[in-house]
């Protein structure tokens, strides 16, 4: 694992931090790749707690795409996130809400393991 991608406890529970943020889609990509690495080490039947921030990343169709092929590894595996997402503001929001009905949108970092603890 690295410094972008790691394992905290914030409250007792263990939370998969994954730190995108200001990544290009190169990054990006590469990114979505280690955390699908480690999300695939879970044991089935899991039910990992998952942060991703995205705060000024360059997000595109490719990476919206790369992002739902991990959930669907992910799923296939037997391992159910629970998944809060940090950095997507705006309308970019309001669309990513009516389409990821399964993931909490936070105002920031402390937001996000606040929701996934609860």
């Amino acid at each position: 694992m690295s410094e972008q991608i790691k394992w905290i406890k914030h409250k007792g529970k263990k939370i998969l931090v994954c730190d995108f943020s200001n990544y290009n889609e190169k990054q990006y990509l590469a990114g979505v790749d280690a955390m699908e690495k480690e999300l695939l080490k879970q044991a089935r039947g899991s039910f990992p707690l998952l942060i991703v921030d995205v705060t000024n990343s360059h997000m595109n169709q490719v990476t919206s795409d790369r992002g739902k092929q991990c959930a669907i590894a992910v799923q296939k595996a037997g391992i159910t996130t629970l998944t809060a997402m940090v950095g997507i503001t705006g309308v970019k929001r309001i669309i990513a809400q009516a389409i990821s009905r399964d993931v909490y949108f936070a105002k920031d970092m402390e937001s996000a393991k606040e929701w996934l603890v609860t």
